[in-house]
């Protein structure tokens, strides 16, 4: 899910200099969730911190980076990301360090999440790096470079992730994925691959139409060393602003899941949401509300 979030720019300024600016935005949510593989109904907290900052040449080109700071309930201490840098310029985007992945930058990959921490039994059914140390320190020679170009209605990406930069022959992930959409209707390919047991390969396929401003249904299918997944998913949002979402997911070795789920907005970005998830002797409900700043 993306969002833009922007709470706070300081602005520096000096002659013959090109002007920087600093974000500060986050993100939080608190909660309850009932599952049926814990003990206990249990309490969820969660508090991001993005530090984003970003400066332009003279020629128009864009160069910034990006630090992540969270928190989650059962943690001793907050995780600090490894930083993200990139450049900017006519569509072309070019990142290094922690660097997104291709794979699970695709469009619509992501679509068939719902509820207080925006999950589904319908979400990518492999494993693989991508933004691979966006919530730890991990090991401070991995090393990721991804790049993205968009032009019109089409989106372009490819990355390259490796465990560690200093040794020969370390681990590594390669992935591209390509989206489009134009007149409501979006498509959206990925695939990704890797020389380790952490990586899989898969491929995925997805396809949306929306419908007006108010409702959206879409189909994910991923095939690949994971056994196949299949996702219906849709959502409506009504004139109040109550937004009601389901999906059904099919993958061979589990039984069919389904999930639904509700959201209500209260204004300046905060919202209350709910959903229930089951995948035969699995299942979760939740509620809460989530913010952004």
């Amino acid at each position: 899910m993306k969002k833009t979030l922007l709470a706070t720019t300081l602005l520096v300024a000096t002659a013959g200099l090109a002007a920087a600016e600093v974000n500060l935005s986050g993100s939080g949510r608190f909660g309850i969730i009932d599952s049926s593989s814990a003990v206990k109904t249990i309490i969820d907290t969660r508090l991001t911190f993005n530090i984003d900052a970003k400066m332009e040449t003279d020629g128009g080109v864009t160069f910034g980076g990006r630090i992540r700071f969270r928190y989650n309930d059962g943690q001793s201490y907050t995780w600090g990301s490894p930083a993200m840098l990139y450049m900017e310029t006519s569509g072309l985007r070019v990142e290094v360090g922690n660097a997104n992945g291709a794979y699970d930058s695709a469009g619509l990959i992501w679509n068939s999440e719902i509820g207080l921490t925006d999950s589904s039994y319908g979400d990518p059914n492999n494993v693989y790096y991508g933004y691979f140390e966006s919530l730890d320190y991990g090991n401070a020679n991995q090393m990721g470079i991804f790049a993205s170009y968009s032009m019109g209605d089409l989106t372009a990406r490819v990355s390259y992730h490796v465990a560690n930069q200093n040794i020969n022959n370390s681990d590594d992930e390669t992935s591209i994925s390509l989206d489009w959409s134009s007149n409501g209707f979006s498509v959206s390919a990925a695939y990704v691959t890797g020389t380790t047991g952490v990586t899989e390969e898969t491929t995925f396929i997805g396809a949306a139409y929306a419908i007006g401003d108010s409702t959206n249904v879409g189909l994910n299918y991923f095939t690949g060393d994971a056994p196949d997944l299949v996702t219906l998913y849709a959502n409506h949002t009504m004139a109040n602003g109550l937004t009601l979402a389901g999906y059904v997911a099919d993958q061979d070795t589990y039984d069919t899941a389904f999930g639904i789920g509700a959201s209500y907005p209260l204004g300046g970005g905060a919202a209350i949401k709910a959903a229930y998830h089951d995948r035969g002797a699995d299942n979760f409900s939740e509620f809460g509300v989530t913010f952004s700043f």
